[in-house]
């Protein structure tokens, strides 16, 4: 079962490790799964039937919980979740980070009342700078807002012609590399079932011994589940680099399709990408401060912004902005 929670891309190993928390899996002492052991188990080849031992790679003779592929995959979700710091706090808050107070220009922080269960961020400035009476906002209320923001802005038509064409030409020159790669596995293969059969050839003519024969079946076979295992690998290479493409595809032709649909980690680095920082005041998001990129592709007429990108925008705010796009 955690496997396959985990294979969806959607929680994380402490999130993972809550569920089957919850559902009675426990630790030796009652608790919950480390998050070294919960990772040590997710990364492990021994559930996808392979055997390491003294350097070498072999598969094993136990039944597998995952395929090899699934095995894979896990270790690519891994591998994307660290980049991006999946380590959680004992709360964690898309938006922390990006938020700042419109009165103080301190920094939003965020909170979590069991009690009431409710979850808000606020200012986290003193109340000798000013008081946050009204200011504290709803988590899912200020996270609606960013959201809403993503709807109103929009790569060109030439931009998203240019993106689709070099994803598309990549995907071709990947596609041919693997393909020559499997065909030169595939030679292979073939070059060791030809040996296989004149082998089988020479026991019944009597030009073998038993024992000779059974050490060359036994090699060519560990170099033939060697080979498939790297035609498994190229397979693999060749599902993750299509699941890129169409992520980028996705977010090259519809933005805020591609912000509503994501995991909380890749809606994290959309917010990076295009958002300096939000501020905010009357629990309100009264201006948006676009990344240099973004800046920079807009003034070459790359990205389009419905609306009025400055509204709200003090004179220091203006000239920051307008001096972003002036550098590039």
């Amino acid at each position: 079962m955690g496997f396959k929670i985990y294979l969806t891309g959607h929680y994380s190993v402490d999130e993972l490790t809550d569920i089957l928390y919850q559902k009675g899996l426990r630790s030796r002492y009652g608790g919950r799964v480390p998050h070294s052991v919960m990772t040590f188990v997710l990364k492990n080849p021994f559930y996808a039937g392979i055997m390491k031992w003294n350097g070498q790679v072999k598969k094993g003779k136990h039944p597998a919980m995952i395929t090899q592929n699934e095995h894979q995959r896990i270790l690519q979700i891994m591998d994307a979740h660290n980049l991006h710091v999946c380590r959680r706090r004992k709360h964690s808050f898309l938006l922390r980070g990006f938020i700042f107070c419109n009165i103080c220009g301190q920094r939003y922080t965020a909170e979590k009342h069991s009690k009431k269960n409710i979850e808000y961020y606020h200012c986290s400035a003193t109340r000798k700078k000013h008081s946050n009476l009204g200011q504290n906002v709803k988590v899912m209320d200020l996270e609606k807002q960013v959201e809403e923001y993503f709807k109103n802005i929009q790569f060109s038509q030439e931009f998203i012609e240019k993106v689709v064409t070099q994803v598309k030409n990549l995907y071709h020159y990947q596609k041919e590399k693997i393909n020559q790669r499997k065909q030169a596995f595939y030679n292979r293969k073939m070059a060791l079932e030809k040996r296989r059969d004149i082998v089988e050839e020479k026991l019944f003519e009597g030009l073998i011994s038993d024992d000779d024969f059974v050490r060359v079946r036994d090699k060519i076979r560990t170099d033939l589940e060697q080979i498939q295992d790297e035609v498994d690998k190229l397979e693999d290479q060749r599902e993750y680099d299509i699941q890129v493409f169409e992520k980028v595809l996705k977010l090259t032709r519809n933005i805020y399709k591609a912000y509503t649909e994501a995991t909380d980690l890749l809606k994290r680095c959309f917010i990076g990408l295009f958002w300096e920082k939000f501020l905010v005041q009357d629990k309100k998001i009264v201006s948006a401060i676009p990344t240099k990129l973004i800046c920079a592709l807009q003034e070459k007429d790359k990205v389009i912004i419905e609306g009025n990108w400055l509204r709200g925008l003090d004179s220091n705010q203006d000239s920051h902005l307008q001096g972003v796009m002036s550098y590039h």
